[in-house]
């Protein structure tokens, strides 16, 4: 639900910037992108038409590693804060942002049978603009602690939290990285090409388990036509590669192809 500068319910969070992620069919993104998507109530106001702020609180939602015999996960009961700060122009299609996450992760060391709760944060600098009118550019990078499930690659495993090295019991959040570079050139108005390469790091305290994820690299370039105002068709070459601590890699190359009518 949305009235005046008040947004409540499932929404993308306040912490991502989808306007500055390089245009890909693939359906989950460049590996380093910010976009989670939770309830929250949000607040965002835009002034004069250049600066825009905002700030919310979401549904938390968090993932450390725990193995049910030294630690077990609690409930999460403290929202995540987000806030931005963002200058636009060009009729709003311009912009660059400065986004920050606040969050509080809780677990229990089952050890000396005590709930802890560790502060997590994530900090992000976005940007899409136009060189000429056909040249457009993307671009985003974050880095935090203990924000690894509102990343692209790290959500599909829990890194928010992890085992603390000779410390029984106890969890801390590891650090992450990760940036994402686009640009989306037009031919003519209705055909338009696009390169999106990502990147995202995986940095914690000491080297864990050999089989944990180190890093990944994102690379697409796709081709759409805007065959009417409700038709675009498009296809796509992706290549991607994971590196784990242990030095073991996985590359994958893949063909994507879109048909889409808007309604």
């Amino acid at each position: 639900v949305v009235l005046d500068d008040w947004t409540v319910g499932y929404a993308t969070s306040t912490f991502a910037d989808p306007d500055a992620e390089p245009p890909v069919i693939d359906g989950a993104g460049p590996n380093g992108d910010i976009s989670k998507t939770q309830v929250l109530v949000r607040w965002l106001h835009t002034y004069k038409d250049r600066w825009v702020v905002a700030a919310s609180a979401e549904m938390p939602s968090s993932q450390p590693a725990v193995d049910d015999h030294q630690t077990a996960k609690c409930k999460d009961y403290i929202p995540d804060f987000a806030a931005l700060g963002q200058y636009q122009w060009d009729g709003g299609n311009s912009h660059v942002r400065l986004s920050g996450l606040l969050r509080f992760l809780p677990y229990r060391d089952l050890i000396e049978a005590k709930n802890h709760t560790i502060l997590g944060w994530g900090v992000q600098l976005s940007t899409t603009f136009k060189v000429v009118p056909t040249l457009s550019i993307f671009g985003l990078t974050n880095i935090g602690q203990g924000h690894s499930s509102y990343t692209g690659d790290l959500s599909i495993d829990n890194f928010d939290l992890i085992a603390k090295k000779d410390s029984p019991g106890r969890l801390y959040a590891p650090t992450a990285f990760s940036v994402t570079v686009g640009a989306q050139y037009f031919f003519r108005p209705d055909l338009y090409a696009c390169l999106a390469l990502a990147e995202q790091r995986f940095l914690p305290n000491y080297n864990p388990a050999d089989n944990t994820y180190k890093y990944g690299l994102y690379g697409a370039v796709n081709l759409f036509w805007e065959v009417t105002p409700r038709l675009t068709v498009g296809a796509e070459y992706l290549a991607g590669k994971r590196k784990n601590f242990n030095g073991t890699h996985g590359n994958a190359n893949r063909i994507d192809a879109m048909f889409q009518f808007a309604f």
